[in-house]
This record gives C-alpha cells, sequence and structure tokens, in this order.
C-alpha cells in the first residue's frame, strides 16, 4: 500500500489547507475576542464588546466548519491510500490563479476511462505537471472516479510508462481501426442568428413547429417544456433507417440543473421529449404557435423577473443548421469498447499488444490520442457518441444507434455548455428508428 505523505500533502492539497485555515483563523480570533475583548482584521487589532454572543457562534461555527471538513477531506485521502489502485493518467488541462489551481487528469480503470480534476496549491511541484504529462494516481477501488495524483500525496516519484505504440504504428493501426468500425454519420454545423428562423427550419433553439389542436409537450410540474433543437430532415443528408422527411425535435425542461434528464430513469419521457412531425402543415404560422404560450429559451431568460425562478439551459440563443455527410469511426471519447477495438485492429496488422490492459491514452502519443478523441466529438446525427465520462448503457443495452448529440460549442459569448464543457446524447434502437417510432429514447448528458 501506498503511504501518505503528510508533508506533501499539506504542500499541496489547497481543499485541506483551506480548512485549516478556517480552524486557524476562527480558533485564533475566537480566542483573543473571548479572553481579551479584541478583534484582528485587515484594518488592524481593535478592541470590541465581548458581549457579543453572535459574533462568538459565528467564529466557533467557522473554526468547526474548518474542523470537519479537514477531518472528512483527510478521512477521503486515507480511504483513497487504503484502498486505492495505481494507474496511469495523463494531465489534460491545468489553470492557475494566485495561491490556488486546478489540474485535470484522465485515466482508465477496468475498461471505463474516467475524467478528474483537482484543486491544488500553486507551487513547482504543481506548476510542473503540464499538458500531456504522464502520471499515477491513485483510483479508489469502490467508487474509481475518486482519485488522487499520487506524486502530489506521496514520496512515491516511479515514472508512468511512455505510449505503446510509434507514431509509425499508429498511423497503421488508426487506418485499419477506421477501416473495421467506419458509420456513415452526420455532422451539425451551427451558427448563431439574430434573426429568427422560420419556423419548420433545422434549428438548435428557438420558436419549435406545433399543430395548434395537439397537447404541447409539459414536465412533471406542467411547464412546457423548451426546444433544444429541430432537424428538419428534408434537409438532412439521407442515412440508413433514418427518416428522410418531416421533422424530429427535442425537448427539455428548464426548472433544473439536470435540463430534465434522470440519471435514475433515463428513458422516461417525464422532463424532456422526442417528438416526430411526419408530415408539416404549411399553414401553421409563428402567431399561431405564440398564442399556445410557447416560449424558447432566449424568451424565457429575458422575461423572467421572477428571482426565485432560475432558467437553466444549454443554450438560450437560436442557431441556423446546416449538416455535413461524413463517416466516423471508434474512438476514446466514444465508445468503451475502443481498447478492444484497438486490440482487433493490431491482430490484424500482426502487431503486439500490451499483455496487460491498458487505458486508451496508454497506447498511442498525447498528440496521436486528442486527434483520434476529437473526431468523436461535435454535434451530429447517427455514427459513435461521444462522452466525457462514461457510456450510460448497460451490457445488452437496445438503445444501439445515436439518434442525436449536441456537443459543447463555445466561442466567447456564443455559445452552448452542457454543465462544464459536456455533451448530451440521444438513443434509439434500430428497429425502433425504422419504425418511426420515438417512444422508447435513452436521453443521457455528462460533463468533466
Amino acid at each position: 500500500m501506498e503511504k501518505i505523505s503528510l508533508k506533501k500533502t499539506l504542500k499541496n492539497d489547497y481543499t485541506l489547507i483551506v480548512s485549516l485555515c478556517c480552524i486557524l483563523v476562527g480558533g485564533i480570533i475566537f480566542i483573543l475576542y473571548d479572553k481579551f475583548g479584541i478583534i484582528v482584521s485587515k484594518r488592524g487589532i481593535k478592541s470590541v464588546d465581548k458581549d457579543n454572543a453572535l459574533l462568538l457562534i459565528l467564529l466557533a461555527a467557522l473554526a468547526l466548519f474548518g474542523l470537519l471538513n479537514t477531518l472528512r477531506r483527510y478521512i477521503r485521502i486515507r480511504g483513497i491510500f487504503e484502498r486505492g489502485v495505481s494507474v496511469t493518467a495523463t494531465v489534460y488541462g491545468t489553470s492557475f490563479i494566485k495561491d490556488r489551481g486546478r489540474i485535470s487528469y484522465r485515466y482508465s480503470h477496468e475498461g471505463t476511462e474516467y475524467r478528474s480534476h483537482l484543486a491544488v496549491s500553486r507551487n513547482k511541484e504543481t506548476q510542473a505537471l503540464e499538458n500531456g504529462k504522464k502520471i499515477f494516481v491513485l483510483a479508489d477501488e469502490r467508487n474509481p472516479k475518486h482519485s488522487l495524483i499520487l506524486a502530489l500525496y506521496s514520496d512515491n516519484v516511479e515514472q508512468p510508462p511512455a505510449f505503446f505504440y510509434s507514431a509509425g504504428q499508429a498511423e497503421l493501426i488508426l487506418a485499419e481501426l477506421k477501416n473495421q468500425t467506419r458509420l456513415p454519420s452526420v455532422a451539425i454545423h451551427a451558427h448563431k442568428t439574430e434573426i429568427p428562423l422560420p419556423l419548420t427550419a433545422s434549428k438548435f433553439g428557438g420558436l419549435p413547429y406545433w399543430k395548434p389542436g395537439e397537447p404541447y409537450p409539459t414536465g412533471s410540474d406542467g411547464k412546457k417544456l423548451v426546444l433544444l433543437a429541430q432537424l428538419n430532415m428534408a434537409e438532412v443528408p439521407p442515412l440508413k433507417d433514418f427518416p428522410t422527411a418531416g421533422l424530429l425535435q427535442f425537448f427539455i425542461g428548464s426548472g433544473d440543473d439536470m435540463y430534465g434528464a434522470d440519471l435514475d430513469d433515463p428513458t422516461g419521457q417525464k422532463n424532456w421529449r422526442v417528438v416526430y412531425h411526419e408530415s408539416v402543415d404549411g399553414s401553421i404560422t409563428e402567431e399561431s404557435v405564440r398564442a399556445l404560450g410557447i416560449q424558447t429559451a432566449k424568451s424565457l431568460r429575458e422575461g423572467s423577473d421572477d428571482e426565485t425562478e432560475e432558467i437553466l439551459l444549454p443554450l438560450y440563443d437560436e442557431f441556423a443548421l446546416s449538416f455535413e455527410k461524413t463517416e466516423s469511426c471508434i474512438t476514446p471519447a466514444s465508445d468503451d469498447r475502443f481498447v478492444d477495438a484497438v486490440r482487433r485492429a493490431a491482430d490484424a496488422l500482426g502487431l503486439p499488444f500490451p499483455e496487460d490492459a491498458p487505458s486508451s491514452h496508454e497506447l498511442f502519443s498525447e498528440d496521436t490520442y486528442n486527434e483520434l478523441y476529437e473526431q468523436g466529438t461535435g454535434h451530429k446525427i447517427g455514427g459513435y457518441p461521444s462522452f466525457t465520462q462514461y457510456d450510460p448503457r448497460s451490457s445488452g443495452d437496445t438503445h444501439d444507434m445515436l439518434l442525436f448529440q449536441m456537443d459543447s460549442d463555445y466561442s466567447g459569448s456564443d455559445e452552448i455548455m452542457w454543465g462544464d464543457m459536456g455533451v448530451a446524447n440521444f438513443f434509439i434502437s434500430r428497429e425502433a428508428l425504422s419504425r418511426r417510432d420515438f417512444s422508447d429514447i435513452l436521453y443521457n448528458w455528462d460533463c468533466g
């Protein structure tokens, strides 16, 4: 078992440092105030009324909070050291502000890829963890999403292994991967527009097409759902089993930070809905739709004057869409089975494969990994999905087709943002898709 270095832990773990500061600040000021009737602040030392019970309670609460949080954090760290397994990880993001920072890294455990972040103090040791650096992390065997960067908490200085395949071998394997796993798909390009789009146009956000005589989709709270995306399938390049006409619509709720998703019931369309209009009535106007009380994401945000009501959506503006027919292959971002696919490609080429099951980022250089990873991201119809964490579908799940994917798309103030740079997926079975049955769909989104 790896041993904790208290010196390194107190030096590098920002959460622990802040908790200890709460103990010291709250405790010292409490004692000075209680015993001597003085307060230490940014303005210096001054005498105050010792009979202020509320101040005493606040200072004691601050110290107690620091103590409890210190114990909680230390127990978490010790638990990871007791149960942790050492795995190779790759740093993919670092940021520092004043005395603190965040290190983002990815790793795999038992075939599942994880992304994690660690709040750290700013020092030479943490700033040396640059993007692309290979590191060892301890992943909690009970909950592998919880992990620690080993070098920041232990005196262990062992270096992780380099990537397995050379640049030439990687090129051959990637070509074979494309040959074995390629699927047709349609890439979606979103363009923000200030002018409202026609009622039946393909769009992200905006006003949906709706027949006044049909009941509009509502959430479990009775409120009308908001249009996330509308795909005019006549504008989309044809894909096998997908409709070639009509409107495919995706609605979500705006009342919580889950955007209508339910992780316990990802197929229950309670606070989200997928609707397919096989034909379009050209006589329906924007005025008749607005008369139904339907609001767009933008109008909800601009029209909300209730400070207690949060309008939480991944987008607020309206985006015009263009489509591009393409092919995609399996990538580290798109499927838990990526490592097995690499194994099959290597076997077909007569190339070696590591004896111990590796994580995907141990196989290739960081540049190759990132290039391959990016191929799985973006807005799309069909093809392979992208995940920032893991595939939500269990083994044997019948939702084998990616119906639609909306990714985070950030450029200045024009943004689509799922949590912290996440991605949303809608899955359906091929059989249901061919029947135009959109009642059994799995909706999930995750973020880093």
